[in-house]
């Protein structure tokens, strides 16, 4: 059995696309027209190529957030901890009655 190549064509003016196999054409296949062409392309571009990059940004926004609360977290108690400190200790205060 002789090894037989196949070269998938497409033909931009009549948007079909062709099987050639040895220089005979052997099945015509029609593909969508020019608007649902560039549809479908700009889908695969959105869904392997967009799409990933907005989810690694997000992802790395949404640690950065969280860092940040973090931060703001430790900061909040490192101020009540020094603020109580510097409160004067109320068991130590005189009592107010005669």
């Amino acid at each position: 059995m002789p090894f037989v190549t196949k070269t998938l064509y497409y033909d931009s003016l009549t948007c079909s696309l062709y099987w050639f196999k040895q220089d005979f054409q052997v099945a015509k296949v029609p593909l969508w027209d020019e608007g649902n062409f560039i549809i479908l392309y700009s889908l695969r571009f959105f869904l392997f190529v967009s799409l990933p990059y907005l989810s690694l940004w997000m992802i790395l926004f949404s640690f950065v957030i969280r860092w940040t609360s973090l931060q703001k977290l430790k900061l909040h108690f490192i101020s009540i901890k020094r603020s109580n400190t510097l409160l004067p200790n109320l068991h130590m205060r005189p009592s107010l009655k005669p």
